[in-house]
This record gives structure tokens, C-alpha cells and sequence, in this order.
């Protein structure tokens, strides 16, 4: 038996369904939702809302307090929780970057950029050392971005780099740049 919860969003609402069960419109958001995240223990909901600008939050169960996470944004699309940093991290694909954020909004570090056309991402903690001038990293996870591009265009083709975060017990996280035609 299926017990999971899965959010989804369709146009400005946002739906949970709790195993086989009939899906609940949970939010009515104040404009197109862009992307969904869960914290790890469950407890948090975040959405974008592009049009607006936004990062919104809601506490699972109390779906009518729903608060502003980050306002003021320019089409922010792509949405990431790593509850083991406590971080948010959210996609700007006008601006081609990837910013961080404490999971309450502030202290915005911007970890990624000239990848203009960002898409989806996601982030959990990476663990890593370094041997030989060369990083190996753990199975812990990675950070993956999407990016739209066209070989031979300048935009992002298949590119990995590491960023060092600050604040984070001496993590990495990979960010691997898939080349447009790989993803076909």
C-alpha cells in the first residue's frame, strides 16, 4: 500500500493526494505556480510563483497561514530544499543563476551563474575531499540543474563544476549542466 503524500499544482492551486486516495485542493497561491518542494520531514510546503516574484511557504496542515518566503524576484522557476543544510535554493533563469537561501528567505547567496535559461533543480548535502588535486565526492547527493541551450549557441552545453557553500560543515555541492541534446 502507497501512503506517500504527492503535491501537485495546476495553474494557481495546489493539490495534495495521500496514497491512492482522491487529491485535495489544499492552496489557492496568488498566481501561476511555477515549482513545488517538501522539507525533508514533511512539515513544509514552498512553491514559486513566477509571475509574482515569489517564494511562498505553508506549514502541512495549516494550509490557510501560507507566509512569504522571498518576494521581489525576477521569474523564479526552480525550487530546491536541502533540510540537512537548512537551505532553499531557488532558480532565476532570466538572470542565469541559482540563489541560496536560509529556509526562512534570508541571507541570499547566489551559487550559480551565467547559465541563462536554468530550469528544474534539485540539492541535498554533498560530503567531500579532496585527493590528489582532484574532488571525490560521496554519495551523499548533488545538486542538478536542468539548462536550456543549443549546441554550438554559447549557451550552457555539459559543463560540472564545484561550489564551495559557505556555512555548511565544510560540504561541496556538484552542479552538473546537461548538454540540450542529451536531454532528448
Amino acid at each position: 500500500a502507497c501512503d506517500a503524500s504527492v503535491y501537485f499544482a495546476v495553474g494557481s492551486r495546489i493539490a495534495v493526494q495521500v496514497g491512492m486516495g482522491d487529491a485535495e485542493w489544499i492552496i489557492t497561491a496568488g498566481g501561476s505556480v511555477g515549482a513545488l518542494a517538501v522539507d525533508a520531514a514533511g512539515t513544509n510546503l514552498y512553491w514559486t510563483e513566477p509571475g509574482n516574484g515569489a517564494v511562498r511557504s505553508v506549514t502541512v496542515g495549516a494550509w490557510t497561514t501560507v507566509s512569504d518566503v522571498v518576494t521581489g524576484l525576477d521569474t523564479p522557476t526552480g525550487l530546491a530544499v536541502d533540510s540537512v543544510a537548512a537551505k532553499l535554493f531557488v532558480s532565476l533563469p532570466t538572470a542565469g543563476s541559482i540563489v541560496e537561501y536560509n529556509l526562512d528567505g534570508t541571507s541570499p547567496v547566489t551559487v550559480v551563474t551565467g547559465q541563462t535559461g536554468i530550469g528544474g533543480i534539485a540539492a541535498r548535502s554533498v560530503m567531500s575531499s579532496t585527493t590528489n588535486g582532484g574532488t571525490v565526492t560521496t554519495p551523499a547527493g548533488v545538486v542538478a540543474v536542468t539548462a536550456k541551450g543549443q549546441p554550438g549557441s554559447g549557451e550552457p552545453n555539459c559543463d560540472t563544476m564545484m561550489l564551495n557553500l559557505p556555512d555548511c560543515g565544510g560540504c561541496q555541492v556538484t552542479v552538473y549542466v546537461p548538454s540540450p541534446s542529451s536531454l532528448r
